[in-house]
């Protein structure tokens, strides 16, 4: 007696590279404890000194430590 057994699609276990790296990613934050941060900021300037773009590059400053496939700093 033989035991039928799914036949799986071998295009299905390929991963592109980036999938690859999230998926190791993810496979090493398993193991750490999450945890929730909050940072502020603020911005002060006098009223003819004040920049509408200062903001963004305020928010600009943390974008380097995310990754467009990982984790990444939001704002609420």
């Amino acid at each position: 007696m033989s035991v039928d057994k799914e036949k799986t699609n071998p295009n299905l276990l390929i991963l592109t590279k980036a999938e690859r790296e999230s998926v190791e990613a993810i496979e090493s934050s398993l193991s750490k404890l999450p945890f929730d941060c909050g940072i502020r900021a603020i911005y002060v300037a006098e009223k003819d000194a004040y920049r509408d773009t200062t903001k963004a590059g305020l928010a600009g400053t943390f974008r380097h430590f995310g990754a467009p496939t990982l984790n990444s700093f939001k704002t609420k």
